[in-house]
């Protein structure tokens, strides 16, 4: 039975007289869409031409309706008042004390909306509390009488939002003319009852209730007390002799995230497919929403979102809290770049010069690491001639910082008025207008300037941000720019509305009923004795709500995830383990299915690409005209390692840019000490009879040289000196052994090339070449250890790079190949096999040159790395071989 018909038809047959003007009825529902329907069925039923509906509305807004004298006082007001109050007494952790103030905010609300009366003297309140808690008085108890008298003392002078609603609905009770009539679980709570009664003293109150239907019935049967599941199975099978459920009901027990999202969508897809235009999605579970959402508009459905997301998570948010970040922050090297890629940040620039600014200052910090502040980036690049574009977005972002600059302590007001002149100069301000969630945003910060004006507390910019983020968690963010016959909304959002079909997803133990909100303050029991709304009161509500929408027309899926994300057991709700249960025993029928595994199963391989090889690793082939020309010995290394890698990032230049380090890494370390090296040894090409004293200086004297950037702008970089400080002697030794065997510093860093075809030149740069004679040695410094070293050498055909340096060298002089274990104290060679030097390293060479051979003559480059390779490849992403079928 339509529910809306059955209260239509109770308003006509009492109010016929008034027909064809209702104007003077006002109905009280839980929702617009209420009012709406119930609309329809009114004009449907009232047989005349033309008909003035009744004021339907929810009591909240009316009671806005209301002249009540006065305002309610800000939140962001009472909350500035409570902050100072608290503040000067010290109980709480300053950089928790605004979340503390918002959830004294709640249980003052919550006090005053329930009328809950408590001693204003501390003793007295103490002596309350004692008895709601049922224990002795305490210090514990002491506390959180003098917090709630805090509490009053704060707000007395301000009208809270409760106040200010209890005040319109006294004024409704006593003026509001016309009778009244209030659809079922529209009302709630002791305030609105009080107001019911008062209004029934002057005017009739009608107060609506469900139609009987055979599932109320049902549910009543599966929900009762009794714990005798057979007698109410019985009850259930003789009232009704087939479930009124059978077919229109299912549950799927889905095994994880990805498969109750899937079996969703598939769901969702199904009905649509049936030619259903009104759907609701009830979603308990936020996280399995986002994925259902991906996957419907993955197939062109959009979802219309009634439930919204809260401000600060938009994109429009997230930009000016990068730009205060960084402004926070002395505009640290992580911040500033986070926040100039941002696409609300210096919007009105020309795009090219800022993508041009970003990569030229993207690649001062990368070779030269970041700077102490944005004054010291600015002179950098001016100093190292970097591109005019990166000194222009540095010279904007100075501008707008001094909008708030210095940034000392000063009211709210002083602190937002700064703000929007920053987000000017930003550039920043134009954009978020031209955006939805940006416009709602500088509404928002709008109306929080004016609110928070009439406080002249001046704060801190920690103080500050923190108010301001704490007023920006209460805002939500609806996109109403999206119309569509799928709407995510929340369970009470659901009842009263005419969807021909709804999926509940997420309906596990832990989410249906959902958790009640926990506060630090006032336990259930004290709850209970003080008359305030309890978890059991909530997860009634929660009942009555979820049996209205079981009870309506619709078609409706319920699904839950039987394993968690970690790997445990998970329980479905309470609620529908106990209507299966009476189900399957009153009917013999379960309401739990499987087809919609199946059917998305099929749904996925009708979308599934006709290539059957489309999941599996990929094997690209190069065009010609992309063919590289030149290799060097590492990315020779790389196409012998994984030829996808080498495809990715050799042939399509997908390499990463190295990171930017605040600190000294080892992969600097080793730079430092090649350059160390190459320095010294060019002062000193041969040692000779100098003085272990004289050389040792020497080379402090070049270590100091190149550390001394390391030592002012990185903390570690003392501690990689005296890690090399450590080896200087060592290395000393070792370099004299090597001139007692003959061997003479020929040259560093060398750089070398030749043609292994006529179209593949092999290029790259030699650590160090010594000779002997006509002999010569190739040697590669390293600093890592000694297992790897001795691993590299004992596999001559997998680690390339030695030998192709060889090759380079000039494979017929060569004698000795070796990396120098720079780590080893005393230092070691790691050498290959002298009597397979050059056969190995003209090997290596010949297969290179057939290799390229093949990629032109079209060969693919599969992703064939091994586990060693792939755990550390930054084309793991692109190749996708943890997806591979």
């Amino acid at each position: 039975m339509d529910p809306f018909e059955s209260w239509a038809r109770q308003v006509l047959t009492v109010e016929s007289r008034r027909l064809p003007d209702l104007s003077a009825v006002t109905v009280l529902v839980p929702h617009h869409g209420a009012a709406a329907a119930l609309a329809q069925a009114l004009a449907r039923l009232a047989a005349v031409p033309a008909l003035a509906a009744p004021r339907m509305l929810p009591l909240a807004l009316w009671v806005q309706h209301t002249p009540v004298a006065g305002n309610a006082a800000p939140t962001s007001l009472r909350r500035a008042h409570l902050y100072r109050a608290l503040q000067h007494r010290a109980w709480f952790d300053p950089g928790a004390l605004w979340a503390v103030c918002g959830e004294l905010l709640e249980l003052h609300e919550e006090l005053t909306l329930h009328r809950v009366a408590l001693p204003r003297e501390t003793a007295g309140l103490h002596a309350a509390l004692a008895a709601a808690y049922a224990t002795p008085p305490s210090p514990t108890l002491e506390f959180e009488a003098r917090l709630v008298q805090s509490l009053w003392q704060a707000l007395e002078e301000t009208r809270s939002p409760a106040a200010h609603y209890l005040a319109g609905l006294a004024w409704l009770a006593e003026h509001a003319e016309g009778p009244l009539y209030v659809l079922p679980d529209t009302l709630h709570g002791a305030a609105a009852e009080a107001f019911l009664a008062r209004y029934a003293e002057r005017q009739a109150v009608h107060r609506l209730e469900w139609p009987d239907t055979p599932v109320r019935r049902l549910l009543s049967l599966a929900w009762a007390d009794n714990p005798d599941l057979k007698a109410r199975a019985q009850a259930a099978a003789s009232q009704l002799p087939a479930s009124p459920l059978a077919g229109r009901l299912s549950f799927f027990a889905a095994q994880g995230l990805e498969d109750e999202a899937r079996a969703a969508s598939a769901q969702v897809r199904l009905w649509l497919a049936q030619g259903r235009r009104a759907i609701a999605l009830v979603a308990q579970d936020r996280l399995a929403a986002r994925r259902l959402r991906a996957l419907l508009e993955r197939a062109h459905i959009l979802v219309a979102d009634e439930t919204g997301w809260k401000l600060a998570t938009t994109a429009a948010s997230a930009a000016v809290a990068a730009w205060l970040d960084a402004l926070g922050g002395n505009f640290r090297h992580q911040q500033l770049l986070d926040l100039l890629n941002s696409p609300f940040v210096l919007a009105d620039m020309e795009l090219s010069t800022r993508r041009t600014g970003l990569a030229a200052l993207e690649l001062n910090l990368r070779r030269f690491g970041p700077a102490d502040n944005l004054a010291q980036l600015q002179n950098r690049l001016r100093e190292t001639g970097a591109d005019p574009a990166a000194a222009a977005l540095l010279s904007r972002i100075a501008g707008a910082a001094a909008a708030l600059a210095p940034l000392r302590p000063r009211t709210a007001a002083r602190w937002i008025a700064g703000l929007k002149d920053s987000l000017v100069r930003l550039g920043t301000h134009s954009a978020l207008e031209s955006d939805a969630a940006g416009a709602q945003w500088l509404q928002w910060l709008a109306r929080l300037e004016r609110d928070w004006a009439p406080d002249t507390s001046r704060y801190s910019y920690a103080e500050w941000r923190g108010g301001l983020a704490a007023n920006l968690e209460e805002e939500s963010f609806i996109d109403h720019a999206i119309v569509s016959p799928v709407v995510f909304t929340h369970l009470a959002g659901a009842v009263a509305r005419p969807f021909e079909a709804v999926l509940i997803l997420g309906a596990s133990a832990a989410r249906l009923p959902a958790p009640g909100r926990i506060s630090p303050f006032f336990n259930q029991r004290v709850r209970r004795n003080l008359l305030l709304p309890t978890w059991e009161a909530e997860a009634a509500l929660q009942q009555a709500q979820l049996t209205a929408l079981l009870a309506s027309d619709a078609a409706i899926t319920v699904t839950w995830q039987t394993r968690s994300a970690a790997g445990e057991d998970q329980a479905t709700s309470p609620w529908m383990e106990r209507l299966e249960s009476l189900h399957l025993e009153a009917w013999g029928i379960s309401l739990l299915s499987d087809q919609l595994r199946a059917m998305a199963h099929l749904l996925d391989e009708r979308a599934a690409p006709a290539d059957p090889l489309a999941m599996a690793a990929p094997a690209p082939t190069v065009p010609p005209a992309r063919l590289p020309r030149q290799i060097s010995p590492s990315g020779a290394q790389s196409l012998l390692d994984c030829p996808y890698r080498y495809f990715a990032q050799g042939v399509l230049g997908l390499a990463p840019l190295d990171e930017i380090s605040a600190e000294l890494e080892k992969r600097d370390y080793g730079e430092y000490v090649h350059r160390i090296l190459q320095s010294f040894q060019a002062r000193f090409p041969v040692l000779g009879e100098t003085p272990d004293a004289t050389l040792i200086a020497a080379l402090e004297e070049e270590t100091q040289k190149i550390f001394a950037h390391a030592l002012q702008a990185h903390y570690l970089g003392r501690a990689w000196l005296a890690r090399w400080r450590a080896r200087i002697p060592a290395w000393i030794g070792w370099q004299k052994e090597r001139e007692a065997q003959g061997w003479r510093y020929a040259g560093g860093e060398t750089a070398r090339e030749l043609m292994l075809a006529a179209d593949l030149k092999l290029a790259g740069r030699l650590d160090r070449l010594d000779a002997s004679g006509h002999a010569l040695a190739v040697l590669d410094y390293k600093t890592q250890g000694a297992q790897t070293l001795r691993d590299k050498v004992a596999a001559p055909q997998e680690d390339v790079q030695l030998a192709l340096y060889t090759l380079l060298a000039d494979a017929g002089r060569v004698r000795q190949a070796a990396y120098v274990g720079l780590e080893d104290i005393p230092i070691r060679e790691y050498a290959l096999p002298e009597e397979d030097l050059a056969t190995l390293a003209k090997g290596h060479g010949e297969r290179l040159s057939a290799v390229f051979s093949r990629l032109a003559e079209g060969c693919g480059m599969p992703a064939n790395g091994v586990d060693r390779v792939c755990a550390h490849c930054d084309m793991r992403g692109l190749c996708r071989k943890d997806h591979w079928t």
